[in-house]
């Protein structure tokens, strides 16, 4: 009995160390089929990687051309919208200055125009001129276009006359003190109302004076003098 015993437990430790040979060698086969467990599920979840790599590029390459295309289209609305802006702003210059155009051609020229198409021959320099151009350099004048009326023009040139070439009248008058009354030019002033006149005629033909210094008209001013009243 004990022998058999023996015989048992050295048969199991025969195998106890065939199969820790078998597992420092790597080929036991429980170990190999956990390693192939193992690989198997390491291939499936690559290949979830994998697969679920591809649909995140996948949807970010169609979210690329989707912004793309977007980005686009704005790009070519912006360009679209500043050229018809340029246009119309060149369209509103062109139609400024076709008025400005007209409003010169309505007005005429300010100063002469000359053709552009007539050709002169050049004189020599010994040659004289003939009775023809004589009569042309005789009878062409300088053209002269004036902006100004006339009358506005004509009190512009009095203005400017010097005030000494107007020769200045200056009237005497004779005043006299008779027996305490007051005589002027023969008239006996005894009140002072006509004290009064008297300075008044003065100060008026001051007036008078100065206006005829400077060329302006005077006969109201002499008809009120003359006569002791306002004119009408």
């Amino acid at each position: 009995m004990k022998r058999h015993i023996q015989n048992c437990r050295e048969q199991r430790i025969a195998e106890l160390q065939e199969e820790l040979r078998l597992v420092e060698s790597g080929k036991h086969p429980k170990f190999l089929e956990k390693l192939r467990e193992f690989q198997q599920k390491q291939a499936d979840e690559m290949e979830m990687i994998d697969i679920m790599y591809e649909r995140e590029k996948e949807e970010i390459e169609r979210k690329f051309r989707l912004e793309h295309a977007a980005i686009q289209r704005e790009l070519k609305e912006r360009e679209d919208d500043l050229v018809q802006a340029l246009l119309l702003e060149v369209d509103d210059r062109i139609r400024f200055i076709e008025a400005e155009v007209a409003v010169l051609d309505v007005a005429g020229p300010a100063c002469p125009t000359f053709s552009m198409n007539k050709k002169c021959l050049r004189r020599r320099p010994h040659d004289t001129p003939t009775s023809t151009e004589k009569k042309k350099a005789r009878t062409t004048a300088p053209a002269i276009i004036h902006l100004l009326p006339e009358h506005i023009i004509a009190e512009d040139v009095r203005l400017l006359v010097p005030a000494e070439s107007i020769p200045s009248v200056v009237q005497h008058h004779k005043v006299s003190l008779d027996n305490g009354k007051l005589i002027y030019e023969g008239k006996t002033l005894v009140s002072a109302n006509s004290l009064a006149h008297l300075l008044l005629y003065q100060l008026i033909f001051g007036v008078l004076n100065f206006f005829q210094a400077f060329s302006f008209p005077s006969l109201l001013l002499t008809s009120y003098i003359q006569f002791g009243r306002t004119p009408e």
